[in-house]
């Protein structure tokens, strides 16, 4: 009971203080919003860390009946991890085009078992910045990561026997891949176009250098050749402006140059033009 003594509100302390009932529910409804909204961020946690669910991918038949293609990705996660079964048959290919242009992924993670990533699969992943390829991966297709402009590096497996053309062109790479898998001697066309490599130190075992391999890598300052190196495609490194080195093992003799690969990267030095020469170099610079 209260009552006022002047400007003073007294409360009788003998008396139990109540809450309004429909207030205290009010109350108790805001908890338990609050308690779902922790338990869904708990969960949502665990999920992203975890294998994506097998709704989010289409697959169809292997020609062996013994695993399964990934042909499409549906998810909407931004962190996606392929679940190594699906419909309980092992992932063994992810099919051409999987994730063409899914401008909301940032990561990817393959599962161990898969042996071929098909052509042009992350092409357009605007920003896909981390992608985990398998020890099991012998094949990846053409123009695989083609304008991921946020992959700044990827590690490729050493058992790796293919890698197309285009793989890594217009995308962000700021190194090459190291170590480099040594069954792969050619660098397809194209398969560095337009990247923002600094440095280049060609692996040793790597014969030929194709079509447009390094052009227009306007950040490339500076390359060093392998010993095994026979061939240099036409423009292989047309448009290079920041190159200014290339390193030639002396224990070369003799390189076939195609036409003008070299043409547009005015800034080489005399040291590196004369070696060029003398490997048998007649293009322009």
């Amino acid at each position: 009971m209260k009552r006022a003594k002047g400007n003073i509100t007294m409360i009788n302390l003998k008396k139990p203080f109540s809450v309004h009932g429909s207030f205290f529910l009010t109350l108790l409804a805001v908890f338990s919003f609050v308690a779902c909204l922790n338990n869904y961020g708990r969960l949502s946690a665990g999920a992203s860390a975890g294998e994506a669910p097998v709704s989010d991918f289409i697959v169809t038949l292997m020609p062996d009946n013994n695993g399964v293609i990934i042909t499409e990705y549906v998810g909407s996660a931004a962190m996606v991890h392929i679940p190594a079964t699906i419909q309980g048959l092992p992932v063994g290919e992810i099919g051409e085009y999987a994730f063409y242009r899914k401008k909301n992924i940032t990561s990817v993670v393959i599962p161990e078992g898969v042996t071929r990533v098909g052509g042009y699969v992350f092409e357009g992943c605007e920003k896909l910045a981390f992608v985990s390829l398998p020890g099991t991966l012998t094949s990846i297709g053409r123009g695989v990561f083609s304008t991921c402009v946020s992959l700044k590096s990827v590690s490729l497996p050493t058992g790796l026997t293919e890698l197309g053309a285009k793989a890594f062109a217009g995308s962000g790479l700021l190194s090459f891949p190291d170590p480099w898998p040594k069954a792969v001697t050619i660098f397809e066309d194209r398969m560095f176009v337009r990247t923002k490599l600094h440095t280049l130190v060609i692996p040793e075992g790597v014969t030929n250098i194709e079509y447009r391999a390094f052009a227009y890598c306007e950040d490339l300052a500076s390359v060093t050749l392998s010993s095994t190196i026979a061939k240099i495609g036409s423009q292989s490194f047309i448009a290079c402006g920041s190159l200014t080195t290339v390193n030639i093992p002396e224990s070369v003799e003799r390189i076939e140059f195609v036409i003008s690969e070299f043409s547009r990267s005015g800034n080489i030095n005399p040291a590196s033009r004369a070696r060029l020469r003398q490997a048998g170099y007649t293009g322009s610079f």
